[in-house]
């Protein structure tokens, strides 16, 4: 009886041995095959995007070969041709909002008007104390003039009106004398 349960104790701690380590052959098992299924998932989905790109590439230079080329004027044309397109669609959005304010403020828009009408006088004057200021620097950058060159430059210029002037008497002598002639 003693042997027996010797027998049994024995069978025992056996079979809990062999299923420990069966339960650790298992458990190592899932992992080395998920790490090189994972490995494998992973080299796949590198290639499936590798032929993917050289199919999309191929199909974009096919497309491209396909459509013809528009020249240089064409391009320019068209580019211009959206800008005209941008500049009406916003000339009419401001023309609409203009009437909207006109129509809900009245007495607002004529003070506005007033004010804008300021500012543009504003503008005017500063546009001409700014073309002034130019002006007044360019002359002072000129070299001053000679006296001589100064009178030489008016005999010059009167020389010329008076060419103009006997040229435009000349012409008018003509179409007077050709006038009688033709009635």
């Amino acid at each position: 009886r003693k042997k027996e349960e010797e027998e049994q104790a024995a069978i025992r701690i056996q079979a809990i041995h062999r299923g420990g380590a069966a339960r650790k052959m298992i458990a190592q098992t899932p992992r080395r095959f998920s790490k090189e299924q994972a490995r494998k998932k992973e080299e796949e989905e590198q290639a499936a995007i590798r032929i993917q790109a050289i199919f999309r590439g191929r199909a974009a230079r096919k497309k491209a070969s396909q459509k013809p080329r528009e020249s240089a004027k064409e391009h320019v044309r068209k580019k211009r041709e959206e800008e005209h397109a941008a500049i009406r669609i916003q000339a009419i959005l401001r023309g609409s909002s203009a009437r909207k304010k006109a129509v809900q403020k009245p007495e607002a828009s004529q003070k506005s008007a007033a004010r804008t009408v300021e500012e543009e006088q504003a503008v005017i004057r500063i546009q001409a104390n700014h073309r002034g200021s130019v002006a007044r620097k360019t002359v002072a950058q000129k070299p001053r003039e000679s006296s001589k060159e100064h009178a030489r430059k008016k005999e010059e210029e009167q020389a010329a009106i008076r060419i103009q002037a006997i040229f435009r008497g000349s012409t008018a002598r003509k179409e007077a004398a050709q006038k009688p002639r033709e009635s």
